[in-house]
């Protein structure tokens, strides 16, 4: 397990109770508003709510959320995150980061051409985006996370290459699993972001409101991520990692081939 550190104020999501004063007193002003419309509005407007939401979005800018980003990394990037931070992963990066398997040995060239040809890292949906989940890992279960934790490269490569019967295994050789956990500040998840609707989801559940919807969620940031807000990178075997991830109740051992 290493160490890292982080500046911004953290809100422990799940832990209302423990909320700054003026967070919990502007959601106890607009708690029967929040409450309409995590129902079927029909007593405030859309106005009224859209006025609250965006109000609620600034009052969280100094906050941050504990997350976790489940993936697999060698000796070399644990450092390089712990030392620098995190970018939003691309093309370039994943060529980049080719390049220094084959340098180190790990790989051919031949393979390391294989793998810049074949990858789906430059995708719309995929590029310049560092994907998080703001709740213990282990609760996507097995079908969630085995095969980020499992496969170096990420998406981006083991759906190029996870049935192939000589590069799938490649892949699941290389590096450690590892959980990234850090505190993202609220203000680089953007104003449409889940955390907002979290945050009044999980308010509206410790006052006895039967709010289900957001209650966890997910999401993405598209900007670099210092290596203040980085806490940790827990690695497979650690027990930190096992309790993150709850891999020993799992079916199969990290790293096994897909079915």
């Amino acid at each position: 397990m290493r160490q890292g550190g982080g500046d911004k104020v953290p809100l422990p999501l799940f832990k209302p109770a423990l909320w700054p004063d003026k967070l919990s007193d502007f959601l106890l002003d607009h708690c029967e508003l929040f409450a309409d419309w995590s129902a079927v509005p029909n007593i405030f407007s859309a106005t009224s709510y859209d006025r609250a939401i965006y109000q609620l979005v600034e009052l969280l800018q100094p906050y941050s959320l504990r997350a976790w980003h489940c993936t697999r990394l060698t000796d070399r990037e644990i450092k390089a995150i712990l030392s620098d931070g995190m970018q939003p992963p691309n093309e370039r990066i994943l060529h980049s980061r080719i390049d220094a398997l084959q340098s180190e040995g790990v790989i051919s060239g031949e393979v390391a051409a294989l793998l810049k040809a074949r990858n789906q890292a430059n995708e719309e949906y995929r590029r310049g985006r560092i994907h998080w989940c703001f709740y213990p890992p282990r609760d996507s279960g097995e079908s969630g996370i085995a095969s980020l934790l499992g496969t170096w490269g990420g998406e981006a490569l083991y759906n190029s290459h996870d049935f192939d019967p000589v590069i799938g295994p490649l892949l699941r050789s290389i590096g450690t699993p590892c959980i990234v956990e850090a505190d993202i500040p609220i203000a680089l998840l953007g104003a449409n972001s889940g955390a907002v609707f979290s945050v009044v989801a999980n308010f509206l559940a410790d006052y006895g409101y039967l709010a289900q919807d957001y209650l966890r969620f997910e999401d993405s940031i598209s900007s670099e991520l210092d290596v203040c807000f980085v806490r940790r990178v827990v690695c497979h075997p650690d027990p930190e990692f096992i309790t993150l991830s709850a891999c020993d109740t799992w079916y199969r051992p990290i790293g096994s081939a897909p079915r």
